[in-house]
Formats: structure tokens, C-alpha cells, sequence
């Protein structure tokens, strides 16, 4: 008998920096299949932050009890420049095979968007640079031995559009920017991301 894998899912209270993004289009860097990925940017002392590792940590430790947290793969690593260059930040990366609910907050309204128009009148807004906050099911996997905590994209809010050029009603899970915990998985799964950052 197969066991049962516990998931969690987590939105984020506070407006993020969003690094890379393929949500509109799948078009992903890390698969040739389509791929709706996101890297988020968080400074260290986020709450946000703080609490998505509390959760995979406790996660982690309801479905392996007694486990060591320190080399379990994570979605989360510390940031970097292109030469190499510590940021200072932290990055969170985030991925579905399905395309998540993408919305708007635009003149103080909330949009979901649902059709290709709407994808590309608002592509801007999920550029890198925009400012976003996410939906993820943390969902604890074992591949060959190796054990992790992965990052299931669900949702995206984009608040600030960047400079540069579903099945969960966004307005309630985003409503005054206040975060969510629910064992819900809202759609299929990938990823695998480890780094040197500890829970």
C-alpha cells in the first residue's frame, strides 16, 4: 500500500520581486515540454520567506519523522549575480506543468485574467521586475534516495507591472495580502531544486 504524501499550500502576504517567469507562455528554460516556472526574490529577514521554510520544515518532518532536515533538496538557494556575486537575497523557485491562475491588482482591482487577450495585454506584468505575490503547494518527493521539498506553482498576483518590457478564486486567497495554509494540491507537479541555504 502506497503511502500518502502530505502537501501544503502556502500564499505569500507581501509583494515579492519576480526574477524569471515563463507563466504566460510555458516556454521554460528548465524542460522542453511546457513549463510555468517563476523565481521570486525575497530578502533574507522576509516573513514570507521565513514562514514557506517553517512550513517545508514541518512538512518534511510529518511525512519522514525523525529525519535531518540539513540534506534534504530545497526549492530555495541564495541569490546571485550574473558574475557570480552574492545579491543578498534569497530566491524561490516555483514550477507546474499546468499553468497557473495568473490576476492582476490593477487601479485597486483584482483581475483574473482567463483568456490569451487578457495573457497578452497583461504579459508586462509577469516580467522580471514585476512585483508579485504566489500560491505554492510544498510537496515533499523522493527520487533514487534523494529526498526533497518541492515548490508547485498555483497562483500569481502581480501588483506592479515590470519596467521592463486555477481552481482557487485569487481574490480570496490574495484578499489584504493575508497568507494561506491549506493541504489542497491545486493541480499537477514538478521540481527539483536543492541548494546550501538551511531550513
Amino acid at each position: 500500500m502506497t503511502k500518502e504524501v502530505k502537501t501544503l499550500f502556502v500564499s505569500t502576504t507581501e509583494p515579492a520581486v519576480l526574477v524569471f517567469s515563463t507563466v504566460t507562455d510555458g516556454k521554460s528554460k528548465f524542460s522542453d515540454e511546457p513549463s510555468y516556472d517563476v523565481i521570486v526574490e525575497f530578502a533574507p529577514d522576509s516573513a514570507d520567506l521565513k514562514n514557506i521554510r517553517t512550513q517545508a520544515a514541518g512538512l518534511a518532518s510529518e511525512n519522514w519523522p525523525g529525519i535531518d532536515l540539513k540534506p534534504l533538496q530545497k526549492f530555495w538557494k541564495a541569490g546571485k549575480a550574473k558574475d557570480g556575486t552574492p545579491t543578498g537575497k534569497i530566491i524561490c523557485t516555483a514550477r507546474s506543468d499546468y499553468q497557473p491562475t495568473l490576476s492582476v491588482l490593477e487601479n485597486g482591482k483584482l483581475r483574473e485574467l482567463t483568456s490569451p487577450v487578457d495573457l497578452k495585454q497583461y504579459r508586462k506584468w509577469f516580467f522580471g521586475g514585476a512585483e508579485v505575490l504566489v500560491g505554492i503547494t510544498l510537496r515533499p518527493y523522493e527520487v533514487k534516495g534523494d529526498k526533497g521539498i518541492s515548490a508547485k506553482l498555483g497562483m500569481v498576483l502581480s501588483v506592479k507591472p515590470s519596467a521592463s518590457g486555477g481552481g482557487r478564486d485569487a481574490a480570496e486567497v490574495f484578499k489584504g495580502y493575508v497568507g494561506t495554509v491549506s493541504t489542497e494540491d491545486p493541480g499537477g507537479f514538478s521540481a527539483d531544486l536543492d541548494d546550501e541555504i538551511p531550513f
